[in-house]
C-alpha cells in the first residue's frame, strides 16, 4: 500500500461506523437511596469506561467489559439507571431522552470458554438497553442485523494486519468537581474519543495489538478505554469491520477478545445468565413495536 492511499485509508477508517459505534458510560451516584427520596434524581456523575453500541434482532445494547461494569457499581445498583450512554455518537444533549437506559445485564462471557490466553476472554458483558423514542434513534452503532458483515471472521486475521483501537480513556474524560457551584452545575467533564492505530500480533493462536513504532503519540495511560472497539483499516469507511473489543491496554499494546468469540456468544446470548437492573423492561414493548404504533396513530390522525 502506497503512502497516499494508506493515509486516506487511516483517515477513512478513523471516521467509521464502528468507530463512531463506541460510547463514554457515564456512572451515576445517588446520596440518598431513591427509595426515602420518592423520585429519580442523580446527585453526581461519576467514573469511566467505554462501550460499543449495537443492534441485534432489532433492540439495542451496548457490550462491554465486565470489570468496567464491577469496577464501578460491584453490580450494587442504587438506582433503576445506574449508567447512561448518549444516543448519539457526537456528544450532544438537550434533555434526558438523547441518552440511552439500561435494562438488564447479559452475562455472554460465560459462553465463552478459558483459551487459556493471556486475557480473560469471559470478561465481556451485553447490556440490553430501553427502546429510544424514534426521534432519538442513534446515529451510529454495529448494526449486526444488516447483511454487510460487521465482524472479522477469524481466517481474516494476520500478522502485521494495520489496526486500530477507539475509546474514551479516563485521562481525556476525567471530571472536576468544583468547591462552589457554578450556576446549577457542581461538576464537568469533557468527552473525547482516543483512536489509537497499530498492529496484529498473534500469539497461542489468538491476536492482539502492539502499539510501540507505529505512532508518535504517547499512549502511557488507556484506563477507562475497555470496553472499546478494534478494527481493521480500509479504503473505504463503510468496508472497516470490528475485530475486537478492548480488555486491557498499555504503552505499547492494546489486548482485546476478538470479533468471531464475540459474534459466537452474542447469537447465544438466550442461553446466557442475566442481570436485571431495570424491573419496567419487562413486558416493555421492542423498538418495532414502538415505531409500529406511532405510524398506526399518525396514519389514523
Amino acid at each position: 500500500m502506497k503512502k497516499k492511499q494508506f493515509i486516506r485509508a487511516f483517515d477513512n477508517s478513523t471516521k467509521s461506523i464502528a468507530i463512531k459505534s463506541t460510547r463514554r458510560i457515564f456512572f451515576n451516584h445517588l446520596y440518598q437511596p431513591i427509595e426515602e427520596r420518592g423520585h429519580f434524581h442523580v446527585d453526581q456523575m461519576y467514573g469511566s469506561g467505554t462501550g460499543i453500541l449495537l443492534k441485534h434482532e432489532n433492540k439495542f445494547y451496548l457490550l462491554t467489559a465486565h470489570h468496567v461494569i464491577n469496577k464501578a457499581t460491584k453490580f450494587n445498583f442504587t438506582n433503576p439507571s445506574p449508567f447512561w450512554v448518549t444516543s448519539n455518537s457526537k456528544y450532544k444533549t438537550e434533555s434526558i431522552y438523547d441518552f440511552l437506559m439500561p435494562a438488564r445485564i447479559i452475562h455472554i462471557g460465560e459462553l465463552i470458554s478459558d483459551r487459556g490466553v493471556s486475557i480473560d476472554t469471559g470478561d465481556i458483558v451485553l447490556i440490553e438497553l430501553f427502546p429510544p423514542f424514534p426521534r432519538h434513534k442513534p446515529n451510529h452503532f454495529l448494526d449486526l442485523d444488516s447483511r454487510r458483515h460487521r465482524l472479522l471472521r477469524k481466517n481474516e486475521f494476520f500478522e502485521g494486519q494495520l489496526l486500530l483501537a477507539g475509546g474514551f480513556p479516563f485521562e481525556s474524560n476525567s471530571f472536576e468537581f468544583y468547591d462552589e457551584p457554578v450556576g446549577i452545575f457542581t461538576h464537568s467533564t469533557h468527552v473525547h474519543r482516543r483512536i489509537m492505530d497499530g498492529v496484529c500480533e498473534i500469539s497461542d493462536g489468538e491476536p492482539y495489538m502492539t502499539l510501540d513504532g507505529i505512532s508518535e503519540e504517547n499512549y502511557m495511560n488507556l484506563s477507562g478505554a475497555s470496553g472499546g472497539i478494534a478494527t481493521n483499516i480500509k479504503d473505504k469507511s463503510n468496508e472497516v469491520q470490528m475485530a475486537g473489543m478492548l480488555v486491557s491496554a498499555g504503552p505499547t499494546l492494546i489486548r482485546f477478545i476478538p470479533s468471531y468469540l464475540i459474534e459466537h456468544a452474542i447469537i447465544n446470548k438466550d442461553q446466557a445468565r442475566t442481570t436485571l437492573i431495570d424491573p419496567a423492561i419487562e413486558g416493555r414493548p421492542t423498538l418495532e413495536e414502538v415505531s409500529s404504533l406511532i405510524a398506526h396513530y399518525a396514519s389514523v390522525i
